[in-house]
């Protein structure tokens, strides 16, 4: 009789306690926080890979000049910074 009353009343207040609180974390954290940066990383990826499809030519020449320009510009910044 006291493991129904007792010892059962007082489980299934923990597991009441613990649902309201992760159901809490959930809503107040998990959903805005969590999934709204992850959504927004997902967002940012998709517009940066459609940007830079457009860049996209297929000429070499072109993948060569910007590489080289690169290079040129961080040893500019690398020379400017460290001396």
């Amino acid at each position: 009789m006291i493991d129904q009353t007792l010892i059962d009343g007082v489980l299934h207040g923990i597991a009441k306690l613990s649902m309201w609180i992760g159901k809490g974390l959930r809503f107040g954290f998990d959903l805005p926080v969590v999934n709204a940066a992850a959504d927004g990383l997902a967002r940012g990826t998709g517009e940066l890979g459609a940007q830079l499809r457009k860049a996209q030519t297929g000429r070499v020449q072109q993948y060569m000049a910007i590489t080289v320009a690169c290079v040129v510009i961080v040893a500019i910044l690398i020379f400017y910074f460290m001396a």
